[in-house]
């Protein structure tokens, strides 16, 4: 095997041509086109081959969800072959990089590609069917949502990073399989392969550099074409309620009933503070910087301690349930935290 090439920093035209390369990789992560069967299943035999197993039977679904369902009915009988795919790209390019991964290229590109995408839809389709009592039959091998790792391995063998022919050829089949459809399980004979998504919405993570999250206010931000979706704000999982209501008619008192931080930290910053704060009759019994101890109205003759407080950091409202012996908001501080040093900023 080639020694590893060790770069330290790129060169004024591959820094230039970074973003740009990023570019076309976020978009292969994201694209919503219809999968190219062809394509994705000529690159997946040949990973197949690379392990010594002979072409599978596909099995194409218009979905996760459906992908899922059919993998439900049959996931124990077939040798799943994800491992040995895996363990192969690490035997055959993961050494091969070794020092030459500068943290500048993990942030670029690995990092910042895909992530809360993938992550969010193992995480919504695993409570999707654990909720309906099926099982979560999870993959490694997530195609184009496989796009950051993908494309920190080709940008180090364009800028020079030695690579043995035959670790080409694999790569560029895992290029491939990510340009032509989503995720897949491989299992000894078949392959179960699903459609693209047939929408992505994801926005811009304020104050960081090509950084993205999903979100959508007013339908879903991730829909797949057996119509299973999911619903998300500033990256956040929600209720479909809370995203497809219009502001004006999503109910106040719902941050009662929510357990989530994250969620009653949508709904605070969709409905507003003020609405929430006049809605249920709130009174503020404390304050100190940019925290507020206030009790709002429980609807049900109580009314209980809230901690009201602005996270600096993406510019939000929280209110939080604290104990019904706080009295100022130190001690509320105290009980969340479980100390009684004063914190800098909103943990």
């Amino acid at each position: 095997m080639s020694q590893t090439k060790s770069i330290e920093c790129l060169t004024p035209e591959q820094a230039k041509y970074l973003p740009v390369f990023r570019k076309h990789w976020f978009d292969v992560g994201t694209c919503t086109e219809p999968a190219d069967r062809p394509k994705a299943e000529a690159a997946i035999t040949g990973l197949y081959a690379a392990i010594g197993k002979d072409k599978p039977v596909f099995f194409w679904f218009d979905g996760l969800m459906t992908s899922e369902l059919f993998l439900n009915l049959g996931a124990n009988l077939w040798d799943n072959l994800g491992a040995n795919l895996r363990d192969n790209m690490g035997d055959n390019l993961r050494d091969n990089l070794g020092v030459s991964l500068r943290d500048n290229l993990w942030a670029n590109l690995w990092a910042n590609l895909g992530a809360n995408l993938r992550d969010n839809l193992w995480a919504n389709l695993r409570d999707s069917l654990r909720a309906n009592k099926l099982n979560f039959v999870p993959t490694s091998m997530w195609a184009q949502m496989d796009s950051g790792w993908i494309a920190l391995f080709l940008f180090c063998a364009e800028i020079g990073v030695p690579f043995e022919e035959n670790d080409k050829k694999i790569l560029n089949l895992w290029a491939e399989s990510a340009k032509s459809s989503c995720w897949w399980w491989p299992h000894e004979n078949i392959c179960v392969i699903s459609e693209r998504p047939s929408e992505i919405q994801m926005v811009p993570i304020p104050g960081q550099d090509f950084r993205f999250h999903l979100h959508r206010d007013g339908g879903p931000s991730v829909r797949c074409r057996d119509g299973w979706a999911m619903w998300n704000l500033n990256g956040a999982r929600v209720p479909q309620i809370v995203a497809e209501t219009p502001t004006a008619d999503l109910d106040p008192r719902l941050i009662l009933s929510e357990k989530n931080a994250e969620v009653r930290r949508e709904l605070v910053r969709k409905v507003g503070v003020d609405r929430v704060y006049s809605t249920l009759g709130g009174k503020e019994l404390d304050t100190w910087g940019n925290y507020s101890l206030i009790t709002l109205d429980l609807q049900d003759g109580r009314h209980r301690p809230y901690l009201k407080m602005l996270n600096p950091s993406i510019g939000t409202w929280h209110i939080e349930g604290v104990h019904t012996d706080c009295k100022t908001v130190l001690d509320a501080l105290s009980w969340r935290n479980g100390t009684r040093e004063t914190p800098v900023v909103v943990t």
